[in-house]
């Protein structure tokens, strides 16, 4: 197996692998009320919790 960063047309069979790992919420604050307002923003998005790989054979 070999790991590529797109997919590959050397390969017979590609896989994408997809690892996501979300970033604490709020900004990691210690308590937060319901009402408070970060709670109706968005603290994940593409470019801060996803990774990602093609794997080839």
């Amino acid at each position: 197996m070999k790991i590529y960063t797109a997919p590959s047309n050397d390969a017979e069979i590609s896989l994408r692998v997809e690892y996501r790992k979300y970033p604490a919420l709020c900004g990691g604050q210690a308590t937060v009320d319901m009402k408070d307002p970060c709670l109706a923003g968005t603290d994940a998005t593409e470019e801060n919790s996803v990774s990602e790989a093609w794997v080839g054979k």
